[in-house]
C-alpha cells in the first residue's frame, strides 16, 4: 500500500496568510505582553549562561601552555542536591552534621540508577529537582488535554489481504510536566509568587508537521494561514548542545494565560489559532495552570537565586587556585641542568629508550643539577578554607569529592 501523496507534497509558500484586523489586534496584544514580561526578567537571566558552562565544565586550555582547570564545582553540588530532595541515603553528610572529609559515595550512581530503578519516581520531578537546584526557580505545568487524534490500523482481512483502516480516536489525559524555564515569562507585576500574577506566556517551538495535527482539533483556527518558520533560537539565553543542531520547519507558538479576561489563546508564527475562556480552575476559580517552586531567596522578584549564582564567585576562585596548584607543581617537578664554563656535550646515544649524555671537561665542579621548588602551601590551607566557605554557605560538603 502506497502512502498517500498530499503527505509528501511541498508547503506552498505563494498563498496569502492573512488574518482579520480583529485577530491582528488580539496578537499585538499577547506579543506586546511578551515584551514586558520578557524585559522584566531580562535583569535575571543576564547570567544564565554562565551557570550553564558552569554545570558542563567544558575544559578549554590556554594558548600560552598554562594549566587550565574547569571544577565541576556546581555539578557536584547540584548531584547532592537532587539526591537530597529525593530522600535516598548517600553517604554524604548534609548541613553540617559532620566534621571530617573521610566519606566517598556515588552521587551520579545513586541519582540516575538507584533512584530511578528502585523508587520508580516519575521524570518530571526530577527534571523540576535539577532545574531548581540549578537555577534557584524552576516551573510546573499542570493541566487537562483532551484531543481528537485520526491514525491507519493494519489490519489482514479473510483474503490474507493487508489492509490499513483508517481510525478516529479520543485521546484524555492529565498532563504533569515540567517547564523549560527559558521559555515561561510570567506577570512583570508578581514580585512573590505566582498567585500574585495575572497572565503568563509559554513559548513553545513544534515541527511544523505535528502543528498541523491540530487541525482535527475543533477547538484552533486559521491553520491553513501559518507558515513554517526555520528553527531559532535567539530569544534564549543559554542553548544547549542538542539545540544548536536542530534544522527543519518549525512553528513558533505563544500559549498566553490571562485570569482577569478569562481568556487563553495561542499564536503560531504571527497567526491567532486558538481562542477561548480558560479551562484551568483550582477549586473552581479560574487560575493559571502553573506552579513555581524557588530555591534562595531574591527580595521583591519572582526569579530566586539557585546553586550557580551562589557558588559562581567560589567556583572562579577553585578553578584558580587549582590551576596555581597544577602550575607549581609542574614546575617543582621540571629538573634543570646548569652547565658551567669549560664543560660541554660531548655525544649522546639512545638505548631502551633513555638517553645517555656525555661531557668534556671537569664535570664535578661545572656541573649543577636544580630542583624545582614544592608548591606553596597557603595555596592547599585556603583552599580548605575555601571549600569550608562553600559548605557554610549551601550547607553541603564537597570537599571529599573535589581534591
Amino acid at each position: 500500500m502506497a502512502l498517500p501523496k498530499k503527505d509528501f507534497k511541498p508547503i506552498d509558500v505563494s498563498v496569502q496568510r492573512t488574518q482579520s484586523d480583529e485577530d491582528n489586534m488580539k496578537v499585538s496584544f499577547v506579543k506586546g505582553r511578551f515584551l514586558r514580561m520578557q524585559q522584566a526578567r531580562s535583569v535575571v537571566v543576564a547570567d544564565w549562561n554562565t551557570y550553564w558552562k558552569m554545570l558542563e565544565a567544558i575544559y578549554r586550555p590556554y594558548e600560552d601552555g598554562r594549566s587550565s582547570s574547569v571544577v565541576p564545582l556546581s555539578s557536584a553540588i547540584l548531584e547532592l542536591f537532587i539526591a537530597d530532595c529525593i530522600k535516598i541515603p548517600t553517604d554524604y553528610k548534609f548541613r553540617g552534621e559532620t566534621t571530617k572529609y573521610s566519606t566517598q559515595a556515588k552521587a551520579l550512581e545513586y541519582v540516575w540508577k538507584y533512584d530511578y530503578r528502585k523508587h520508580n519516581r516519575k521524570k518530571a520531578f526530577r527534571d523540576d529537582d535539577y532545574i531548581c537546584g540549578a537555577f534557584g526557580t524552576s516551573v510546573m505545568y499542570v493541566g487537562f488535554e483532551s484531543y481528537f487524534r485520526e491514525q491507519k490500523d493494519f489490519k489482514v482481512d479473510e483474503d490474507l489481504n493487508v489492509i490499513f483502516e483508517p481510525k478516529k480516536f479520543k485521546k484524555e489525559q492529565i498532563v504533569v510536566k515540567s517547564v523549560d524555564i527559558r521559555n515561561f515569562y510570567v506577570d512583570d507585576t508578581a514580585v512573590d509568587c505566582i498567585e500574585q500574577a495575572n497572565d503568563c506566556i509559554y513559548l513553545e517551538q513544534i515541527s511544523y508537521e505535528k502543528f498541523m495535527n491540530y487541525k482535527s482539533n475543533p477547538l484552533y483556527k486559521n491553520m491553513d494561514k501559518v507558515a513554517p518558520q526555520q528553527y531559532s533560537l535567539d530569544y534564549q539565553p543559554y542553548t544547549t548542545t542538542e539545540q544548536t543542531v536542530k534544522q527543519w520547519d518549525f512553528v513558533k507558538i505563544y500559549r498566553y494565560w490571562n485570569v482577569e479576561r478569562d481568556m487563553y489563546c495561542e499564536v503560531a508564527n504571527d497567526i491567532l489559532v486558538r481562542e477561548h475562556p480558560m479551562m484551568n480552575t483550582i477549586n473552581g476559580e479560574k487560575a493559571l495552570p502553573f506552579t513555581i517552586r524557588n530555591l534562595g531567596k531574591r527580595i521583591y522578584s519572582i526569579y530566586w537565586r539557585g546553586m550557580c549564582e551562589a557558588l559562581m564567585m567560589f567556583n572562579s576562585e577553585i578553578n584558580n587556585l587549582r590551576e596555581m596548584l597544577m602550575d607549581a607543581i609542574r614546575r617543582s617537578n621540571t629538573q634543570v641542568l646548569a652547565i658551567g664554563n669549560w664543560l660541554q656535550f660531548d655525544w649522546r646515544e639512545f638505548s631502551y629508550d633513555n638517553e645517555i649524555l656525555s661531557f668534556d671537561g671537569n664535570f664535578a665542579q661545572n656541573f649543577q643539577q636544580i630542583q624545582g621548588n614544592p608548591p606553596n602551601q597557603a595555596i592547599f590551607s585556603y583552599m580548605e578554607q575555601l571549600y569550608r566557605d562553600i559548605a557554610v554557605y549551601v550547607w553541603i560538603d564537597v570537599q571529599n569529592i573535589m581534591w
